[in-house]
């Protein structure tokens, strides 16, 4: 098993023991270090297959909220960082993020 699986499963764990913050900082930490799986085109297709126009809507409104954030706190990879911020902040079950 890889070390960013390793991590991904800790923060399952993480999540199921209510450490929401240590979540997110274990989360935003492997988007800035390249570690997240799926990009945004890959989660708005899978978005748009399970989810209603409102939450596609919602999605997108969130996800570009978060990539400005991102790029103005001058990260690495603002997408994946912005992506795994909006899919956790909204509660989709997209890909393995």
């Amino acid at each position: 098993m890889s070390v960013a699986q390793e991590l991904y499963n800790i923060n399952k764990e993480l999540l199921s023991l209510g450490e929401i913050e240590m979540s997110d900082h274990l989360l935003c930490a492997l988007a800035a270090i390249g570690e997240t799986r799926l990009t945004f085109s890959g989660a708005m297709r899978e978005v748009r297959k399970k989810y209603d126009n409102e939450k596609v809507k919602e999605f997108q409104k969130a996800f570009k909220n978060a990539f400005e954030e991102a790029v103005d706190a001058d990260v690495d990879d603002p997408e994946g960082v912005a992506l795994t911020k909006t899919l956790k902040e909204m509660q989709l079950e997209v890909g393995d993020a």
